[in-house]
């Protein structure tokens, strides 16, 4: 928490607004909507004046459920027909959208943010409409919005007044999860490049919700782990999740004193330990604890390690030691394991876990398993965890076993999991040992 949040003081009873109704049919009344809509809106307009940093919008949003969509004092710009009836599509659709709730509360606030809501509603009416045959370039709807959306705010970056505005990064922020969606990525490379720029020239992220900084963090992270690139952008001290590092496993101890080169790695290891717990804690929970369309628990979750990984050196072309090549193949498998865990845990889309298996497995064919017992050993546990949560590496894993003398597949379990492992459903032991037999 920076010193701006805490110095915010406490609600008290002047900071709530309270509405009388004498019948149903009053809440839909013009003097009401709009004192619903001032109070909605009032942190937002807050921020436009003071330029503080404002709580997360992950409590405040229960509004895409409560909504009435054919209350057109809601929104920013006023829908047509068609529009109307994409919205309460949205709002009323079954399926599980991660984030809808927060998107659709962000939309609420800018005009080309919801004009970019409408190319997400109507692409979604057209995967229900066609969901064997759907193709993102035919649909024309969807990309008709979208292109509305586009010229939008290239008018507004012409404009002094809106060209740094918290309303312009919601928006390609909204254009940025598209393009993440349906894997753009060279249309994700430009947008990701302007909002860069967007954020340099208005000297940082002063004056944006957390919410807004955290998604920016996450879809550049997001698109640089497809690529397996360091992040682009910068993260605050209150944006990044401090880790619990009092009590290093004994593994992790072995490794910084076994090498230097293996420091920073043992730094990521124990970012994603702290993960892995959190998971196993709650491995009882009902699907529900983690798919909330109106909160960012995921993004809190998996965005400082995957920083992190994304943020180690890689080793040069050519011949790697066992300590270069032993602590890649860690670094891919921490990566792919965040990926297997948001794909099956928030059902978050995991584009990254093809290309990352593709270098993994290059990786094990062009390094042999070599060095010492430490190498070895973490060598052994990247292969199990890509084979678990990825595609199986058999043949790897027996040549492995053999030079640690390891002689079962039970054995091979027990001698990784002191350095992450989850118990559990998400790794069946009969899957395991299926892998390792």
């Amino acid at each position: 928490m920076s010193a701006d949040e805490e110095q915010q003081p406490a609600t008290t009873m002047e900071d709530l607004v309270f509405v009388t109704i004498s019948h149903p049919d009053a809440i839909k009344a013009k003097h009401t909507q709009r004192c619903i809509r001032q109070r909605v809106m009032r942190d937002i307009g807050r921020a436009r004046r003071t330029r503080q940093a404002l709580p997360s919008w992950e409590l405040a949003v229960a509004v895409p459920r409560a909504l009435d969509p054919a209350n057109t004092a809601y929104y920013p710009t006023a829908p047509d027909s068609r529009g109307l009836q994409l919205l309460q599509f949205m709002t009323s659709e079954a399926v599980y959208r991660p984030f809808r709730g927060v998107w659709f509360a962000a939309a609420l606030t800018d005009r080309s943010a919801f004009t970019l809501c409408l190319a997400n509603a109507a692409m979604f009416w057209d995967q229900q409409a066609h969901p064997d045959g759907f193709q993102y370039t035919r649909s024309a709807e969807c990309l008709a919005y979208y292109g509305d959306c586009v010229a939008q705010v290239s008018r507004r970056l012409a404009s002094p007044q809106e060209c740094r505005g918290a309303g312009i990064i919601n928006a390609i922020l909204g254009m940025l999860c598209h393009d993440l969606y349906v894997s753009t990525w060279e249309r994700w490379a430009i947008h990701v490049a302007g909002l860069q720029r967007i954020v340099t020239l208005r000297g940082g992220y002063q004056g944006l919700d957390l919410n807004t900084r955290l998604f920016i963090l996450w879809f550049d992270v997001l698109g640089c782990a497809v690529q397996d690139l360091p992040p682009r952008f910068t993260a605050m001290a209150a944006d990044v999740e401090e880790v619990d590092y009092s009590s290093p496993s004994r593994f992790v101890r072995s490794l910084v004193a076994a090498s230097t080169d293996f420091t920073d790695l043992a730094i990521a290891l124990r970012s994603v330990c702290s993960i892995a717990a959190f998971v196993e804690r709650n491995t009882g929970q009902q699907p529900t604890f983690w798919r909330q369309e109106d909160n960012v628990m995921a993004i809190k979750l998996f965005m400082p390690a995957t920083r992190l990984l994304l943020s180690l050196s890689r080793p040069s072309s050519g011949f790697l030691s066992p300590v270069q090549s032993s602590k890649e193949a860690a670094r891919l498998a921490l990566l792919i394991l965040l990926a297997a865990l948001k794909r099956d845990l928030f059902l978050l889309s995991a584009d990254e876990m093809v290309p990352l298996h593709d270098k993994f497995a290059t990786l094990v064919e062009s390094s042999p398993p070599a060095g010492d017992a430490v190498c070895l050993k973490l060598w052994l546990w990247a292969l199990i965890t890509v084979s678990l949560c990825c595609r199986p590496h058999p043949d790897a894993i027996c040549q492995t076993m053999l030079q640690l003398g390891i002689l079962t597949g039970r054995d091979a379990i027990h001698s990784i999991k002191d350095i992450i492992w989850i118990e559990g459903s998400l790794w069946p032991t009969d899957a395991i040992e299926d892998i390792v037999r």
